[in-house]
């Protein structure tokens, strides 16, 4: 399942990064604990609509290594990283090994680690 929300930046060449939530809109998501929507899907420009998928499987662009079955995060400018962290909000679960820069597929589920 996807959204459109309003693009708060240019995002032409992030197809497959990890999203925030704005006050206006989406941005990319910049680290573990930003307000994690879901995996831009196009390529717009700043004011543009642009696709959120949340539900479901997306593709993804890895910002480091990540095993079949890992937690994955958002890093420095919305890349995936896998996570292990306490209070880390996740965007999903690899279903594929991936390297730094590798576009590779996750099974959405979107909430925040917590070791009780």
């Amino acid at each position: 399942m996807e959204r459109s929300f309003v693009s708060d930046a240019d995002l032409s060449a992030k197809q497959y990064y990890i999203t925030k939530l704005t006050s206006t809109g989406v941005d990319l998501a910049g680290t573990a604990t930003s307000l994690i929507c879901g995996v831009l899907q196009n390529t717009p420009d700043t004011g543009e609509q642009a696709t959120v998928q949340f539900l479901g499987t997306s593709k993804v662009k890895a910002g480091g290594n990540v095993a079949i079955g890992d937690w994955v995060t958002a890093t420095t400018g919305g890349k995936a990283v896998a996570t292990t962290t306490d209070k880390d909000f996740v965007v999903g679960q690899a279903l594929e090994v991936a390297v730094d820069g590798d576009i590779f597929e996750i099974r959405l589920c979107l909430f925040t680690l917590s070791h009780a």
